[in-house]
């Protein structure tokens, strides 16, 4: 392909600020800086023509952590740092039904459940619920009966301010209101490399290769950021994804969290949604989207064994895909300058949905000081 003159010189003028990744975060730092500086000149940059790796291939969580994934948190990181981590996620998923109306973004306050497969697994987390309780300051999580019809042990661990979103229309109400400001979006368009120095970009739209200038650059790509960042300690895992047919009649309602967080479930309709087991095979420590035929096996098999034992027909798989979160050694976000021209927000450790907006409103108020 061959770029035309008014394409290139389009593409390739100076801007005020340019914007890598159109996620939650990228498209939130944009308006936060849009509201700032009404006369800037803002351009979101994203190698995806539709969507975005983690932020629309997600599972539709509104969550902040279970018991589990608190408490082996504290292990890690301490009580404290713990504590202001999943209060910040609970703030972003506030932020969220402020700002937008819940039933345009398909917002339901379902409530969540963590359960287990045996008394003596519940039997590890049932005395803390209390304490943690104590840390976050209100009685988040509660002993609850295990919601029929899930096959599994009798009690599980409730918590009230969970719910259920379509990220989708989450996506498509930021990129309305990215719009609505002026602010520019460009799709697919991969960027090659960063100089931190003098804020420019190599970047790739197909084979054509092409610079871009501004005076501000904030990277905002998340799991991907250790392609075009990798002295930052960001590393990306995929996840698997499935969605039966329609069934009839499933019963299930609420999101439901199951060894450790690592899996995951959900109704969409008539339809149940199951994902993560991310932590059974070694080769879902990838960036690259794609199937992996035996987590989903392993994903279907447990809907059958676990949730759905009753359902007499066949269960089927209508659609699957893939997402790309991002970890590390810290589960903090990386919200930092690198220099005086770029800006980074990364690593939200699977729980961008609840932070990336507000990550991205940090980003924007760091990357103009």
């Amino acid at each position: 392909m061959r770029l035309s003159y008014w394409e290139r010189s389009e593409i390739e003028r100076r801007r005020d600020v340019l914007i890598i990744g159109a996620g939650l975060v990228g498209m939130s730092a944009a308006i936060e800086l849009k509201k700032m500086i009404p006369s800037a000149s803002i351009t979101v940059i994203d190698k995806q023509v539709i969507g975005c790796a983690a932020s629309t291939r997600n599972a539709g969580f509104a969550c902040f952590g279970s018991v589990s994934e608190i408490l082996a948190d504290i292990e890690v990181y301490g009580e404290q740092t713990t504590i202001d981590l999943v209060n910040r996620r609970r703030s972003g998923i506030e932020s969220i039904r402020d700002r937008y109306s819940p039933a345009n973004i398909r917002y339901e306050h379902s409530g969540g459940y963590e359960i287990f497969n045996n008394e003596e697994e519940f039997a590890l987390y049932q005395p803390q619920v209390e304490q943690i309780n104590k840390l976050l300051g209100s009685d988040v999580f509660d002993i609850h009966k295990t919601p029929s019809p899930i096959h599994s042990y009798s009690s599980c661990i409730y918590n009230k301010y969970e719910g259920q979103l379509n990220t989708g229309r989450l996506y498509d109400a930021l990129i309305k209101e990215g719009r609505a400001l002026d602010i520019e979006l460009i799709k697919g368009l991969e960027v090659l490399e960063i100089d931190l120095a003098t804020g420019s970009l190599s970047c790739k739209v197909e084979d054509v290769n092409i610079d871009m200038k501004a005076d501000k650059i904030i990277v905002a790509t998340n799991s991907l950021t250790s392609h075009l960042l990798p002295q930052l300690d960001v590393k990306a895992v995929r996840n698997q994804v499935i969605v039966t047919q329609e069934l009839s009649g499933h019963g299930l309602k609420g999101c439901f969290h199951q060894d450790k967080g690592y899996i995951y479930f959900r109704d969409i309709g008539n339809r149940v949604l199951i994902g993560g087991a991310r932590h059974l095979h070694k080769e879902e420590e990838t960036s690259i989207f794609g199937d992996n035929q035996k987590n989903q096996a392993y994903l279907l098999n447990h809907l059958r064994k676990c949730v759905l034992p009753y359902i007499k027909e066949e269960l089927m798989i209508d659609q699957s895909w893939s997402g790309i979160l991002s970890g590390g050694a810290n589960r903090l976000p990386i919200v930092e300058k690198l220099s005086d021209k770029v800006t980074v927000a990364a690593r939200l450790s699977g729980m961008g949905v609840a932070i990336g907006m507000d990550v991205g409103i940090e980003a924007a108020t760091l990357a103009v000081l």
